[in-house]
């Protein structure tokens, strides 16, 4: 598991339930696809690990990501 944690402004709740939509972004057109969270959350989702994230304004962002351990002989 990986833990990232910021001290940033936060992810407002009104945008919290849209950050893995493909193409969503709260970047000025042309300064981004929005295409980051969810490609992780679907390669993530592909090799049996997941994302999660958690943000309150002003306090800051968790972001845990789960990746599966590798077994012997690749199975």
């Amino acid at each position: 598991q990986l833990s990232v944690i910021d001290n940033g402004h936060g992810i407002d709740e009104e945008i919290s339930g849209s950050i893995f939509d493909p193409f969503f972004t709260t970047k000025d057109a042309g300064k981004g696809a929005g295409l980051g969270l969810p490609m992780c959350q679907r390669i993530l989702h592909e090799i049996g690990g997941e994302i999660s994230i958690e943000s309150d304004p002003k306090v800051g962002t968790h972001v845990d990501v789960t990746i599966p351990a590798a077994t012997a002989g690749g199975e």
